[in-house]
């Protein structure tokens, strides 16, 4: 792994997603529809989220109380 034990790869299921342009529209209802104009992708592909904040350089930097 790139980024060692604290790298969680991971996929989500049953999200919906609009079609022009392709944007994330929501999750299934419990009935197993999407929003009007929307479409299911039962599973996605294995991802990894990525947070960055502005002004941090640092990979790992710990952030203060301020």
């Amino acid at each position: 792994m790139f980024a060692g034990p604290i790298a969680v790869w991971h996929a989500h299921d049953h999200i919906c997603f609009g079609s022009f342009p392709i944007t994330l529209a929501g999750f299934e209802s419990p009935l197993g529809v999407c929003p009007i104009g929307s479409f299911s992708v039962p599973i996605t592909s294995e991802i990894i989220q990525v947070w960055t904040l502005e002004g941090i350089d640092a990979p790992y930097l710990e952030l203060g109380e301020d």
